[in-house]
């Protein structure tokens, strides 16, 4: 989204002074450490609640809307990342994006409408995927707030084309009203769509079976439980990922880097040759393109994350030698 990406790049310049660990081996003033940010290949912790929220423009949306950001675009990276908090009856106007979108709901209940369907509800736990270039619009009921994290892959610098608003007349007033004009309109209730067409496709909370991470990979136990897959011309993928104590991945790299959002727990993170780095619930951690890493929970306390990554020649990560029991334990 346009205003998304232009409030989440200058809130995250004020915000990241004083707010950002590194994990490197080399430290750096905060000013320095402010203006390596986008080129740098130390490892980027973003403390929680170090990124203050901007109220969403009335411009581009109605009601009272809170934008966060996590994570601007790091070069080779297209990635934008942001949490946005909608109180009752907020919505924003139609738009497009042009690689598509992903919401994760992570509280609360809300509505989604594709340009000549019906609205459809989204709660907590669901993952939509907006393919590129619908027209849509999302936000609250009248009577419930609800958050989502927001990730969207820029073309050329912009993320969001905005249309018109959403008016009153297509805004229903009340959650049974949306449910009967969308029964009305589409002859039965809204179902799941079909992920990589041009409809909005709504992955319902519980409805996938996490695997267990390949032994190849992780050491100890792993969930992983795929959000989203890449979709043409997107190539974003997201996926949650829970280490029960003493877990931890392989030391890997990702072609276009890679971001974590602590969801739950305490964790580690290493750079090669770097110090261990904790991370807790609420931290956002940027992993630059390219660099031998590892990331896991602690010995004594489990932890999960969100980790988004792009795709290159069909490909997110490379694995490489599992990190041994004197490693994990320095």
């Amino acid at each position: 989204m346009k205003l998304l990406v232009a409030t989440v790049i200058s809130l995250s310049m004020l915000a990241m002074e004083g707010a950002v660990a590194q994990v490197g081996g080399t430290s750096e003033s905060p000013a320095a450490s402010t203006a390596s940010i986008k080129d740098s290949q130390t490892i980027q912790i973003t403390r929680s609640g170090t990124q203050q929220p901007s109220n969403g423009s009335t411009k581009h949306f109605t009601g009272s809307i809170r934008i966060e950001p996590l994570i601007t675009a790091h070069d080779p990276s297209h990635i934008t990342v942001a949490r946005i908090t909608f109180e009752p009856r907020a919505r924003e106007a139609w738009h497009t994006h042009p690689l598509g979108q992903a919401l994760i709901v992570t509280s609360g209940v809300g509505w989604i409408q594709q340009r000549g369907d019906p609205i459809q509800e989204i709660r907590q736990g669901d993952v939509v995927w907006i393919p590129a270039g619908v027209k849509h619009w999302h936000g609250t009921t009248p009577d419930i707030a609800m958050s989502y994290i927001a990730i969207q892959e820029q073309l050329n610098g912009e993320a969001v084309e905005w249309m018109e608003k959403v008016t009153d007349e297509q805004y229903p007033k009340s959650a049974l009203l949306a449910q009967t004009e969308s029964t009305s309109s589409s002859g039965a209730t809204p179902t799941v769509t079909v992920p990589d067409s041009q409809t909005i496709n709504i992955t319902r909370s519980g409805s996938q079976e996490p695997r267990k991470g390949a032994a190849q990979y992780f050491t100890g136990s792993v969930m992983v439980d795929e959000l989203f897959p890449a979709h043409d011309p997107s190539r974003t993928t997201a996926g949650k990922v829970t280490f029960e104590p003493g877990a931890r991945t392989a030391w890997h790299t990702h072609p276009f880097g890679q971001i974590l959002i602590v969801t739950d727990g305490t964790g580690w993170i290493q750079q090669w040759s770097g110090p261990i780095g904790e991370i807790r619930k609420g931290d956002v951690v940027w992993i630059p393109a390219g660099v031998k890493h590892w990331h896991g929970a602690t010995p004594n306390t489990a932890m999960t994350h969100i980790a988004i990554q792009e795709k290159l020649n069909g490909k997110a990560v490379e694995w490489l030698e599992k990190v041994t029991g004197e490693q994990y334990r320095k």
